[in-house]
């Protein structure tokens, strides 16, 4: 009975962690990128019958593509030159009409460009974790939801363990 509660506890878990970050089964990767930067656009139609996507947004040009073998798309966007905010990125698929949705954040290019000579936090001399923040302040890390889902596995692990030695198990 032990063994199964605690196999079924980490399945749980590791369940939690390890689903992609998809919704409605559209993903970009990244999140959030700069005007002119190029990002990975995937997922797959699956009504029978559909043989191309179109992505249609204001923050990403694709364009119309064809669907592979199984229905599904791997395609490359070019993220326009446009205002720094998030924006709906819609995938339709044809001839069905069916729709995808999924939020995309446009960087601004102000960081890439308008320093004026004023420095900008400490200085980045190419060690430690503190240079790395302060270069990266977006941080593409990890998925908001793995962080509560790890908790939760450690907090279930730590109360399984209390338990199994208050019964003499371990």
């Amino acid at each position: 009975m032990r063994a199964t509660t605690i196999a079924a506890c980490t399945g749980a878990a590791l369940f939690c962690v390890a689903q992609p970050a998809l919704a409605d089964g559209v993903r970009i990767e990244p999140g959030g990128a700069m005007p002119g930067e190029t990002v990975t656009v995937s997922g797959a139609c699956d009504r029978p019958g559909d043989t191309g996507m179109e992505l249609k947004s204001r923050a990403l040009r694709a364009g119309i593509v064809k669907l592979d073998a199984r229905g599904g798309y791997d395609i490359a966007a070019t993220v326009r030159y446009t205002r720094s905010r998030d924006y709906t990125v819609t995938v339709v698929c044809t001839p069905s009409k069916d729709s995808r949705t999924e939020m995309f954040h446009v960087k601004s290019l102000w960081r890439r460009h308008h320093h004026g000579g004023h420095p900008h936090g400490g200085p980045q001399t190419g060690g430690g974790g503190a240079a790395r923040a302060a270069a990266e302040p977006e941080g593409d890390g990890l998925p908001a939801f793995a962080a509560p889902a790890l908790l939760l596995g450690a907090a279930v692990g730590a109360a399984l363990l209390v338990r199994a030695r208050r019964r003499g198990g371990a």
